[in-house]
């Protein structure tokens, strides 16, 4: 699909093209990476095979040479998403090279890591975490929490 073509598109199909430009400028722009195709440019640059991209197994994508630099026709290609994961380097994920996703300021965000179980009150003693209880006592996950429910002045968190 070039412009031209994009011209003669009405309705519903012309606002989904321009919803997939948009959506995949603010995905680069929430990983913190340069984005410098223009409408005219993007719509160009993916040609015919614009009926082929998506999200999915076998759709195409658009992948920076080496994961590296700005999103623009001079730095990308188009490639299958299953060929996309395999070019990643997984090994600098985590580091300031590999940003896999910046969330927005208004949430809260974690890395896994840095969750702390909350540890437990019990009859029995204290537990650094429900895990932990059920594992000394033998027990599961539902008696615990309906406990929680019916006798919280003995089973509460900390």
């Amino acid at each position: 699909m070039n412009t031209e073509e994009y011209k003669n598109i009405h309705g519903r199909e012309r606002k989904r093209i321009m919803d997939n430009y948009c959506g995949q400028k603010s995905m680069a722009k929430k990983r913190g990476i340069a984005w410098e195709f223009t409408f005219e440019s993007w719509l160009n640059w993916w040609g015919d095979d614009y009926q082929y991209r998506g999200q999915g197994r076998g759709k195409l994508c658009c992948a920076r040479l080496g994961d590296v630099g700005p999103y623009s026709p001079d730095n990308c290609k188009k490639i299958t998403h299953e060929q996309n994961a395999r070019e990643t380097d997984f090994t600098k994920r985590g580091t300031s090279q590999f940003k896999t996703y910046i969330p927005s300021k208004s949430k809260t965000y974690k890395p896994r890591c840095e969750y702390r179980a909350r540890a437990i009150r019990t009859p029995e003693g204290n537990f650094p975490s429900i895990a932990e209880y059920l594992r000394q006592v033998n027990s599961n996950r539902d008696k615990i929490y309906k406990l929680f429910k019916s006798d919280p002045e003995n089973y509460y968190r900390i």
